[in-house]
């Protein structure tokens, strides 16, 4: 995916594929959105950090 900062606390995601979203759904991550507030993403990275059980 490729995000581009549009100010201090919005994210624009302008780039996105049959392959992102699988990876999206393979991690329960909704990635489907085109703009995302800071906490958003914040929240999307520490999600896919944590080890599945």
């Amino acid at each position: 995916m490729v995000g581009h900062r549009l100010d201090a606390s919005s994210w624009l995601f302008d780039y996105r594929t049959d392959l992102t979203d699988a990876l999206g759904d393979a991690v329960g991550v909704d990635l489907t959105r085109r703009i995302a507030s800071r906490g958003r993403v914040r929240d999307i990275m520490a999600s896919v950090r944590k080890p599945r059980t």
